[in-house]
């Protein structure tokens, strides 16, 4: 953990002119609408394909969040498959029927 002093900090950003830094708060959340864990995922394999050292306890988060994820996911598919059965169950002929005679 860091802590700065309250000054006045002036970041450089190639490419980016007349920023106004009240568009900070608009852009984090826009970031954080547009977060998609399947990128997140792609990176953390690229970084250790890499052999980047990473923290322990980013380890720890990244981890968590894939484990959310594919939990997420089974959870997910597991209700898709039970609407289907339904479906499927109400397509099927009732047997409480009495049988038509001929």
């Amino acid at each position: 953990m860091t802590s700065i002093k309250p000054q006045q900090i002036t970041f450089i950003v190639l490419g980016v002119e007349n920023f106004d830094h009240t568009e900070i708060l608009d852009f984090v959340q826009r970031a954080q609408s547009n977060l998609d864990l399947t990128l997140l995922e792609f990176v953390w394999i690229e970084l250790l394909e890499k052999n980047k050292s990473v923290r322990v306890e980013e380890l720890a988060k990244v981890d968590e969040l894939l484990r959310r994820k594919h939990a997420k996911e089974a959870v997910e598919n597991k209700l898709k498959e039970f609407v289907k059965l339904l479906k499927s169950a109400r397509k099927m002929p009732s047997h409480s029927k009495p049988a038509k005679s001929l």
